[in-house]
């Protein structure tokens, strides 16, 4: 409330307080005077970032989401993600602007398990009103698995869909069980989704350089990162944010191929980590998968990839699955067919779960963590 009505606070939801600390650095002074709002970056390949956001581009982000959908005016929200991550933080800001009713699913900032069960009971009471939620992949799925909270996600008015890429399947069966999904494309430094099932919101503007790097433009832009003036020259530039994406125009809409950083050479071949785990989810067994890359004498790079294949059975983080059927010469042929032979991964591991962040991303820190300390097989 005190951003939205013009205070000159400066506020940083936090979950971590120590990692936030070290980030924010709270003695240090502001060096942006718009800076109303300080949100962290997930970190989940390095060291996470401090996003300064002014009130201006906070309140505009809501409009733009608002404005793609009018009807959406007296929707109650559902907070099913932190409010420390962009996704939750934009649910509550829109209900605020709104006066809408906001519902809390009690899982959220670690109060316990996302479960079917408890955001069914969370969210029955304000169904007839036809409410709105951000939910990552991770989580539609796992509803997806009930016939209570599919019912519940049908007689919703829309689920945005974010934070992580979102499998073919998992929208497929989303979207043949009748549950209006829209993919959202954004990040922290746009104030969340600005790309709409790939078509920019009003008043956003998206380039694609020539070599496929992805530029945001809108009111929506953060302006920097704390403390980080080099960073934020690189990135920043009068309400446009650099993203660190790969993407292309199809069809009249933007899709997200992925990180620039996810491209590695193999053989001399430029290759997409992102590219790669999407064929190997497009394998009716596989329901989650990451490629990782360690450097290799030879080749230059070697791909890993550790892939779910049987959800029943997920017991534990990163735990083998022996008893799952072994598809991994065929998800190799797959690749091989798609992609082609640079992009086979080397050791294909099979996994009970993958662990995540709270913001629905794969923490591929952990997944290069456990690799380090496990070998084929084991």
């Amino acid at each position: 409330d005190d951003i939205l009505a013009g205070g000159d606070q400066v506020w940083a939801p936090v979950t971590n307080l120590e990692q936030a600390a070290s980030v924010l650095q709270p003695a240090e002074p502001i060096e942006d005077p718009r800076t109303r709002l300080i949100m962290l970056t997930s970190g989940s390949t390095g060291d996470p970032k401090g996003v300064c956001l002014s009130r201006e581009s906070i309140i505009s982000s809501a409009a733009l989401v608002t404005g793609r959908y009018p009807d959406d005016h007296d929707a109650p929200g559902i907070i099913a993600l932190p409010v420390t991550s962009a996704g939750g933080l934009g649910v509550l800001i829109r209900a605020t602007l709104g006066d809408t009713p906001v519902v809390t699913v009690p899982t959220i900032g670690g109060g316990g398990a996302f479960s079917a069960t408890v955001f069914c009971d969370a969210v029955e009471p304000v169904l007839e009103h036809g409410p709105v939620v951000s939910l990552v992949p991770t989580q539609l799925a796992i509803l997806l698995e009930h016939a209570r909270s599919r019912e519940v996600l049908t007689r919703m008015r829309r689920i945005l869909l974010g934070g992580a890429a979102a499998s073919v399947d998992l929208l497929r069966r989303a979207r043949e069980s009748g549950i209006n999904t829209v993919v959202t494309y954004g990040m922290t430094e746009t104030c969340g989704g600005c790309v709409h099932d790939g078509v920019p919101l009003d008043g956003v503007d998206v380039q694609v350089d020539a070599g496929g790097r992805i530029h945001l433009s809108g009111p929506m832009v953060a302006h920097g990162y704390r403390l980080r003036p080099e960073e934020s020259r690189e990135s920043f530039a009068a309400h446009t944010f650099h993203t660190g994406d790969v993407g292309a125009w199809r069809d009249g809409r933007l899709s997200v191929l992925g990180r620039i950083d996810d491209i590695v050479q193999v053989k001399g071949v430029n290759v997409g980590l992102g590219a790669v785990e999407a064929v190997l989810l497009e394998h009716p067994q596989v329901v989650d998968a990451v490629v990782l890359a360690v450097p290799d004498e030879r080749d230059g790079s070697r791909l890993i990839a550790c892939v779910v294949a049987n959800p029943d059975r997920a017991s534990g983080p990163m735990m083998p699955a022996p008893e799952v059927i072994d598809v991994s010469a065929q998800l190799q042929t797959l690749v091989r067919s798609a992609l082609g032979s640079p992009a086979v991964p080397h050791d294909i591991r099979q996994v009970r779960v993958l662990p995540y962040l709270p913001n629905g991303k794969i923490d591929r820190r952990t997944v290069q963590r456990n690799l380090a300390n496990t070998t084929p097989g084991e």
